[in-house]
């Protein structure tokens, strides 16, 4: 989906070995034009890929929420997890507190 002029995308990604003991989590911000406005890429502790993923997720909304395009941008974050971007679309599918009127 093409961004707009008020819309910013974060796309994010979490990487874990198979033992569990190397996790790290990475994410770009960008805008319409693919300037890359803000950039994460850190290790952390010890989990499991759906984890990891979700933690990735909450530092990219939490980054953009303390940024100054947060007031006048929507935020689009887009993740490669199967499972969480279901899960997602179902919270917000049957949950009434996510719709705006």
């Amino acid at each position: 989906m093409p961004l707009s002029d008020k819309s910013k995308k974060f796309n994010v990604d979490g990487a874990v070995i198979s033992s569990f003991e190397d996790v790290g989590i990475g994410g770009i911000l960008r805008n319409k034009n693919r300037d890359t406005l803000i950039k994460i890429f850190k290790s952390v502790m010890k989990m499991d890929p759906t984890l990891t993923e979700i933690f990735i997720i909450k530092e990219a909304v939490f980054l953009f929420f303390k940024s100054c395009w947060a007031k006048s941008n929507t935020l689009l974050v887009e993740t490669d997890n199967k499972l969480i971007s279901e899960w997602i679309h179902n919270v917000i599918k049957y949950n009434s507190f996510f719709y705006r009127n």
